[in-house]
This record gives structure tokens, C-alpha cells and sequence, in this order.
């Protein structure tokens, strides 16, 4: 099911991490959005399946699969710091996840070929963006110019740097 199953992840708490930013800004230019689940959950369209994914330790635990998300939902421990939401999208060509689930497939399906580098959803942003964080050791124009394309654009959302490199208040 691999190739018929896309996966949009996101992180969710309610402080940054330092973690997070090291491991996925890949230079100091780098910005994240700020959003909530229900708002992720509501904006995508029901075909959408939105899942805290759930950290066990696949030693002692099994995931069950008398849902066909449960693969998709579970990772390891050594990944909880990731505290991750995926929205998974599911490419059936029309088959019902019902009738994956139980092996029941007309005759005549065909599953789609999968699409190379995923696919696009529209969502919209003016009612999925909370905020713009801009990463704490990016440089000034940086900001400046996250601020300029957000209101070339005639978005209202605020732009703040990260307060992760800030000096510490003691």
C-alpha cells in the first residue's frame, strides 16, 4: 500500500523545539507555520485521514492491522521527540479504504500508478495560518523579505523570529 498512501507531517506543541529546527531547516533561512490540528483536520478534504502518530516500542508492541492506517500511524520511540500529526491521503482510484481493508476489490480495479513526488492538495491558507516563525539564527533580510511576499500576496499573517536564540531571562 506504500506507493498508494501520501503523508503530510507536522509537529505539534505548543513551545518550539530546537530539535525540530536543526534537524528539518536545512540552512538558516528557514521559516514554519504555526496552525492547530483541528484547523489541519477541517481544512483538508474528507478523503483526508489526520492521526497523532503514536511512538511504541516494536519489541513489546504490535500494531494492528485491522485498520489500514496503523502501519502508517506508528513509529518508533527514538522518534517521540518528533511529537508528529501526519495527514495521510490515500490514492484508491475510487475504491473505498473498506474494501482494501477486507480484500474486497471489483474485479475491474485497477490501483492508480503512483504519483512521483506526491500530489497537491488545495487548502486554504488564510484560515490554516496562524503565524509565520522565521528561524532564530536567520539574518535580518531574511525576515524582511518573508514580510515583503506575505503582504505581496496580501496575506495578514504576522512574521516573528524564533526566540530560541535569545539570551535566557536569569
Amino acid at each position: 500500500m506504500r506507493p498508494w498512501i501520501y503523508a503530510n507531517c507536522w509537529y505539534m506543541s505548543e513551545h518550539e523545539s530546537a530539535a525540530m529546527w536543526k534537524m528539518y531547516a536545512r540552512t538558516e533561512e528557514a521559516v514554519c507555520i504555526r496552525s492547530s490540528f483541528l484547523k489541519l483536520r477541517n481544512l483538508l478534504p474528507e478523503k483526508a485521514d489526520v492521526h497523532c502518530v503514536k511512538y511504541i516500542d516494536y519489541s513489546k508492541n504490535v500494531i494492528s492491522l485491522d485498520n489500514f492506517t496503523g502501519p502508517f500511524i506508528h513509529k518508533r520511540l527514538s522518534f517521540e521527540h518528533e511529537r508528529e500529526v501526519r495527514a495521510l491521503w490515500i490514492n484508491w482510484n475510487g475504491v473505498t479504504s473498506w474494501q482494501v481493508e477486507k480484500g474486497i476489490l471489483p474485479q475491474s480495479t485497477k490501483l492508480p500508478i503512483p504519483a512521483e513526488g506526491g500530489i497537491w492538495v488545495n487548502v486554504d491558507l488564510i484560515k490554516l495560518i496562524d503565524k509565520v516563525y522565521v528561524a532564530p539564527t536567520a539574518p535580518d533580510w531574511f525576515k524582511e523579505a518573508v514580510e515583503a511576499t506575505i503582504q505581496r500576496f496580501d496575506f495578514q499573517f504576522s512574521v516573528v523570529r524564533s526566540s530560541l536564540d535569545e539570551s535566557p531571562m536569569w
